[in-house]
């Protein structure tokens, strides 16, 4: 059986299927022992703290899409390269 090279578009599938798998790996562990860290902090405070389904997916959430935009080249369309000689303005408000 002869391997056949991976073109750039199935390259880039197989890395985001590896960055998802290694997201969820990460979260596991990362899930894990804030439950206990929530139950110390409940019992040495006496304070109604949880860690709730909702928290769980909040944190789950942004590092799948920081998967996402690292994979995904459309999303690099809107941003412009600016050199500093371009730029008037020093305020991060400008």
């Amino acid at each position: 059986m002869l391997l056949q090279p991976l073109n750039p578009r199935n390259l880039a599938t197989v890395l985001f299927e590896e960055a998802i798998i290694l997201a969820f790996l990460g979260f596991i562990p990362g899930f894990v022992v804030p439950l206990g860290l929530y139950r110390l902090a409940r019992n040495a405070t006496n304070l109604p703290i949880y860690m709730t389904l909702f928290r769980a997916v909040f944190v789950l959430l942004p590092g799948l899409t920081q998967n996402y935009e690292k994979t995904n080249h459309e999303g690099h369309k809107g941003h412009e390269v600016k050199r500093v000689s371009e730029s008037s303005c020093v305020s991060p408000n400008c």
